[in-house]
C-alpha cells in the first residue's frame, strides 16, 4: 500500500466565459487519485470536513478507488482555491485557507500513518503550512524505514519567508524528490536547477526535475542518470500535471522499475492530464497506449 499524506482542496476553475466549475483537487489528493487510476493500492491520509465540499472531496477519492480508512474527520471548513488558467493553460491560484481543516494536524492524528506502507508520498502545502506542518514533518522523520517521495510543490502566493531552508531540510528526509524548475526558481533564484538538483541528490537520493515542455531529468549523487522528453499534446490546462507526473514516477519506482522508464511513463501520465480541464487522472490502459 502507498500512503499519500496532505491536503485536499476544491479548485474553483474559472472558465473562459467567466463561469466557475468546482473540481476536487489538492496536490496530494491528485496524486492519490492518479495512483488509484494506475491500479496501485493507495490510501489517503487527510483531514476532511463535514461541509459540502468535504463530501465532494470524499466522493472523488471513493470513486477513484482510493482507500479512505485513513481519513481524519475534522471540524471546520474545507480549503478552496480559485484557479485562473492563462492562455497557455497554466493556472494561477487564489487560496482560501485560513482556519480550514487541512492545516491542523496533531501528532496523535498522524501516529501510525506509515504502518504497513510500502511508500509514503508527502509534500505540497501540508509540509509548509502551520500549525500542522511541524507534526507532518515529524511523522516523516520517524518513518525512516519507508521510502519517502517528496514534492515541495511551492505556491508563490503562499510563500511565508525562508522557504529555501524549509525545503532543503525536508529534502533530507526523502529518498526520492520531485520538483519543478519553477519550484527551484522560487527557492534558488538565478541558480541552474540542475546544479541545485545535483546538490540535493548527494548520498544516493534520486532527484527529478520537471521542466515543462523541455521534459524531465533525474540525478543521483550529482550525476545525471536519466532524461525524458515531454509529450506534445493539445493543452486544456496544466492543473494537476505535476501531480500526475509524480504519480507516474511513484507507480514505476515502487515496482522497482528503471529510472528512464519511470520518467517516460510519468511524462505520459502528465501529458494526458493536460488534455482535460482540472486535475484529470488518466486510466492505466490509456497511459500504456502512449508509452
Amino acid at each position: 500500500m502507498i500512503v499519500v499524506v496532505g491536503e485536499q482542496i476544491v479548485d474553483r476553475v474559472v472558465q473562459a466565459d467567466g463561469s466557475i466549475i468546482d473540481r476536487a483537487g489538492g496536490a496530494p489528493a491528485n496524486v492519490a487519485v492518479a495512483l488509484a487510476h494506475l491500479r496501485d493500492d493507495v490510501a489517503m491520509r487527510a483531514r476532511i470536513s463535514a461541509d459540502r465540499y468535504g463530501a465532494l472531496l470524499r466522493e472523488r477519492l471513493t470513486a477513484a478507488g482510493v482507500r479512505t480508512d485513513l481519513l481524519v474527520n475534522a471540524e471546520g471548513a474545507s480549503s478552496t482555491a480559485l484557479a485562473r488558467p492563462d492562455s497557455n493553460g497554466r493556472a494561477r491560484y487564489e487560496f482560501s485557507l485560513d482556519g480550514t481543516v487541512d492545516w491542523q494536524w496533531t501528532d496523535a492524528e498522524l501516529h501510525g500513518t506509515a504502518d504497513g506502507a510500502e511508500a509514503l508520498v508527502v509534500g505540497s502545502l501540508a509540509m509548509g503550512t502551520p500549525p500542522g506542518c511541524a507534526a507532518v514533518e515529524r511523522m516523516v522523520a520517524e518513518s525512516a524505514r519507508v521510502p519517502v517521495f517528496y514534492d515541495p510543490n511551492l505556491r508563490t502566493s503562499l510563500l511565508r519567508g525562508d522557504e529555501r531552508t524549509r525545503v532543503e531540510r525536508q529534502v533530507l528526509l526523502a529518498d526520492v524528490v520531485k520538483a519543478s524548475d519553477e519550484d527551484l526558481s522560487f527557492t534558488h533564484p538565478g541558480e541552474d536547477p540542475v546544479e541545485v538538483a545535483g546538490r540535493w541528490s548527494a548520498g544516493g537520493r534520486l532527484v527529478v526535475i520537471t521542466r515543462g515542455a523541455d521534459g524531465s531529468i533525474a540525478l543521483r549523487d550529482g550525476d545525471v542518470v536519466a532524461e525524458a522528453d515531454a509529450l506534445p499534446v493539445t493543452v486544456a490546462d496544466t492543473i494537476g500535471a505535476g501531480d500526475a507526473f509524480l504519480a507516474g514516477l511513484v507507480h514505476v519506482l515502487t515496482a522497482d522499475g528503471d529510472i528512464t522508464d519511470a520518467l517516460t511513463f510519468a511524462a505520459c501520465v502528465a501529458a494526458l492530464c493536460c488534455t482535460q480541464v482540472g486535475a484529470f487522472a488518466p486510466q492505466l490502459d490509456d497511459v500504456l497506449e502512449l508509452v
